[in-house]
């Protein structure tokens, strides 16, 4: 198999490359094969049409990056999503938007941050509207989330989000690093069990 997944809650699932499954069909073999990885946007449309079990599907890629706002340089975590995200994730928006389907289909270079990046990059300055840079290139603030915490070992509250299909354009990346589903609350057997054989039966299982 090219993709493992292992739960995150009772209604999360994350999917990740690597290797899922043994003889009895359970279980996970080895860390997460990033490098490696054979998870593809594609293959979101397919999870989406597992049935009702599945409420929502947020694919992610994850990388370290510098945000610049004029001569203020920031290192943290860049989170390329789509619209979904908050729904997996049940992330708030303080201030501004969240990404849209629009950004996504237009590869639009704009930015969701958190709020300690935008009070370290902006201070006492209402970040939204503001461009900053990415990978030398220039994004508009668009939103800014609530308050969050860490998950996963990511210091959210630190992060920057950006459009997936805008980060394959400025990164260069194919492949996905995880893809997080959210399952309904009451389907917790479900999902370790039926749903792994319903899932890799889709494009994900072959690569």
């Amino acid at each position: 198999k090219d993709a493992q997944f292992e739960s995150l809650g009772s209604n999360i699932i994350i999917v990740m490359p690597g290797s899922f499954g043994d003889s009895q069909g359970g279980g996970i073999s080895g860390p997460p094969n990033y490098q490696g990885s054979k998870l593809k946007l594609t293959y979101i449309r397919d999870l989406e049409k597992l049935g009702p079990e599945i409420t929502a599907v947020a694919p992610i890629f994850e990388t370290s990056t510098k945000v610049i706002y004029q001569k203020n340089s920031k290192s943290t975590i860049m989170l390329a999503t789509t619209e979904n995200y908050t729904k997996v994730r049940n992330l708030k928006i303080a201030s501004g938007r969240w990404l849209k389907k629009t950004d996504l289909n237009a590869s639009a270079k704009v930015a969701v941050i958190g709020p300690s990046l935008a009070e370290k990059l902006f201070g006492n300055l209402k970040p939204l509207g503001k461009q900053i840079s990415i990978s030398q290139r220039r994004f508009e603030v668009v939103g800014i989330s609530e308050k969050y915490g860490s998950m996963l070992g990511i210091d959210i509250d630190n992060a920057i989000y950006i459009p997936i299909t805008t980060a394959q354009k400025v990164i260069g990346f194919d492949n996905l690093m995880q893809i997080m589903i959210k399952v309904k609350k009451q389907r917790s057997n479900y999902s370790n069990s039926k749903f792994s054989q319903k899932l890799f039966s889709t494009k994900t299982d072959q690569g």
